[in-house]
């Protein structure tokens, strides 16, 4: 286990007091980061909505909305003979 000097040992008794009193509940810590957690899965699913009606999921209208292929590296243009 963790070893704790004095002032460890008496620090950690507080902490444990201070979570069992009546002045904390978890209700007061649970409910803001419930809350917190809500708006942020809402906001990834109205990203995740607006990235679907926009086609970015569908390969081939995500490809035609990328541009054109670039010629950096592996295109060779037939055009040219050694």
């Amino acid at each position: 286990g963790i070893q704790l000097d004095e002032k460890g040992t008496k620090l950690a008794k507080e902490i444990a007091r201070d979570l069992e009193s009546e002045e904390f509940s978890k209700i007061d810590v649970a409910l803001p980061g419930f809350i917190n957690m809500m708006v942020f899965v809402g906001v990834l699913f109205l990203g995740l909505i607006y990235i679907w009606k926009r086609g970015a999921l569908n390969w081939p209208a995500a490809a035609s909305l990328a541009g054109p292929p670039s010629r950096r590296g592996g295109e060779t243009s037939h055009s040219e003979t050694p």
